[in-house]
């Protein structure tokens, strides 16, 4: 099934379940249903989620603190994860639409909010224009749990980015972040002195704050990406070290192809007096490259600060949210 051979894989699924046994009858009768519908025939799958049984008991013993399904969910669940796999696979290749038909079903049929979100999100991968109408259903629907509205905020910024509709999706990841309460520190003016003098470590990022940047400089917003870098200074660990250095460079590139040399030219300084990894050397190089190619010639100074910073509260929204569009 995962190599397009969709009348090879019924075949074999129509011989699979001839023998299945417990514990893999379910899992058997979903992917028949499956490989059935790719081609056309929309009953096997239909009779496989209305007689499923829920959760199997043993399941239930192996993961005592995952939710129990009932209604069909568990093999909407199985379903979700086939098809997840499929998607995978085709690496943004073209799937086929029962793809999307099934995906959209799930986000929208199945009792448990987990396996309509996780089918939510995998409909997304393959129909953000689509999903989205459904994630803007899910910011003021009633019986939503709160991380489902934070989920929603988040993959709305993120379909928002793929449609460049920058401002819509700077408004989303705003409401995410104001929901789940980040930064949670405050940031004074002194971190760039505490940042300039720590070395680089290898580790991961909340990819909120990669988000809002990039919408930041497609929006060509230089102020808010400002103030993103500075959120993300202001958590002060080792492992975001890299990340507010690699922002900045991006920032400055952003200035320089907007013409502006004052400003970019005052964060390479300050980046520059940095002990730099060969990856941030790599970047500051080209950076500089692309500074001289617009005619500047002068060089580096060592800058205390990429800009003039005022230390502030963490931000926070008072006010509802200016409307987002639904384009």
């Amino acid at each position: 099934m995962f190599t397009g051979d969709y009348t090879r894989a019924r075949d074999f699924s129509r011989e699979l379940i001839k023998t299945s046994q417990p514990p893999y009858a379910i899992r058997d009768s979903v992917l028949l249903g499956l490989t059935e519908r790719l081609l056309g025939n929309t009953r096997p799958l239909d009779e496989a989620i209305a007689n499923c049984p829920g959760t199997p008991a043993e399941e239930i013993d192996r993961h005592p603190d995952e939710e129990v399904l009932h209604n069909g969910d568990y093999c909407r669940k199985i379903l979700n994860l086939d098809l997840m796999r499929a998607i995978y696979i085709a690496d943004e290749k073209p799937v086929p639409h029962a793809f999307k038909e099934m995906l959209a079903e799930n986000a929208t049929k199945a009792s448990s909010f987990a396996v309509r979100e996780f089918a939510l999100e995998q409909f997304t991968r393959v129909d953000p224009d689509a999903a989205a109408a459904l994630w803007r259903g899910l910011v003021d629907g009633s019986n939503v749990p709160e991380w489902g509205k934070e989920q929603a905020f988040l993959q709305l910024a993120k379909i928002a980015e793929k449609q460049k509709q920058w401002n819509d999706g700077i408004r989303w990841i705003d409401r995410y972040i104001d929901a789940t309460s980040l930064p949670s520190e405050s940031f004074t003016a002194d971190a760039w002195d505490a940042i300039a003098r720590q070395e680089e470590v290898v580790g991961g990022i909340d990819e909120t704050y990669d988000l809002k940047l990039r919408l930041a400089l497609g929006a060509h917003d230089f102020e808010t990406a400002r103030r993103t870098i500075e959120d993300l200074a202001a958590h002060g660990e080792p492992r975001y070290v890299v990340y507010v250095r690699s922002g900045l460079l991006k920032l400055a590139n952003a200035e320089i192809d907007a013409g502006k040399r004052e400003e970019p030219l005052r964060i390479l300084g300050y980046v520059s007096r940095s002990v730099l990894s060969t990856m941030t050397s790599s970047l500051l190089a080209d950076s500089r490259k692309r500074l001289a190619g617009t005619g500047e010639k002068r060089e580096l100074q060592r800058e205390n600060s990429p800009w003039d910073s005022q230390s502030r509260k963490p931000r926070r929204v008072t006010q509802p949210s200016p409307a987002v569009s639904k384009s």
